[in-house]
């Protein structure tokens, strides 16, 4: 089960889709501001600035590449293959399943 509170734990610290909504109402149609709705609505000023500039629902945006120990050492290896097997018959080319 700690999966399970895990999950419960992030959910209680994600900003909702009607949250934002509720943000951007109160600042755009009844005139609240930023420092306002931080304290009225729990939330970082920060966090009021980025609902009220994206209109949409936020996306995970990665800061920077993941690691990948094990495929970087060959990974310029197998993309000689890729770039080879553009010129061989189709039957002779590398498969995922030989790649890895």
């Amino acid at each position: 089960m700690p999966v399970l509170n895990a999950a419960a734990g992030l959910e209680e610290k994600l900003i909702k889709v009607v949250e934002i909504e509720r943000i951007r109402y109160a600042h755009f149609r009844e005139g609240s501001s930023i420092r306002e709705l931080a304290r009225t609505l729990h939330h970082s000023r920060t966090t009021i600035r980025r609902a009220l500039e994206d209109s949409g629902p936020w996306t995970y945006r990665r800061t920077r590449r993941r690691p990948a120990p094990v495929v970087d050492a060959v990974a310029p290896l197998i993309e000689g293959w890729l770039e080879a097997d553009e010129a061989v018959h189709r039957k002779q080319r590398h498969t995922a399943r030989r790649i890895c």
